[in-house]
């Protein structure tokens, strides 16, 4: 007679549950690794496997920190992918209502602006302060720009001298 690997393992054994039941062990009554490998691992694991293809994706793997948040993500995968509610549709992670009650509970800080930018838009906004700081250290452009405002001021001052009669 074969011994399975769960009773080998745990020296315990699942009930059969009848065979109305879709599951081959009961519930309420199978070992912790049965309920594991009957219950929880058939959707955690190709969550778990959309998960590492998500983050792949953002670039978690390239950087030390990114806006991509892996609690968030599996919280919204197993939410929308739930056996037991196989009709509910696909739903956002922050309309999801127990999530939304306890943001509302427990806000989170904003993300810093690093973590929102792609790398074109940082690169951007990098050469746009460093090329507006090359011209505002060049002396020629500084006293080109002492030269307008002296003679905007000049042209107030004579707008400003009454007319002589």
């Amino acid at each position: 007679m074969t011994q399975s690997l769960e009773e080998h393992t745990t020296g315990e054994t699942c009930s059969e549950s009848s065979s109305t039941s879709s599951f081959p062990v009961d519930r309420q009554a199978c070992s912790s690794r049965a309920f594991l490998e009957y219950f929880v691992f058939p959707t955690l694991m190709p969550g778990l496997e959309e998960l590492l293809r998500a983050a792949k994706k953002k670039r978690c793997f390239e950087r030390s920190r990114t806006e991509f948040n892996g609690c968030d993500f599996l919280t919204e995968w197993l939410y929308n992918k739930n056996p037991q509610k196989p009709k509910r549709g696909e739903i956002p992670f922050m309309d999801i209502p127990f999530v939304n009650d306890f943001l509302l509970a427990n806000p989170r800080p904003p993300l810093p602006l690093f973590l929102l930018l792609s790398d074109d838009e940082a690169a951007t906004i990098i050469q746009a302060f460093y090329r507006g700081y090359l011209t505002r250290r060049n002396l020629k452009m500084h006293e080109l720009q002492q030269n307008e405002v002296h003679e905007e001021n000049l042209d107030e001052q004579y707008e400003m001298q009454p007319a002589e009669d």
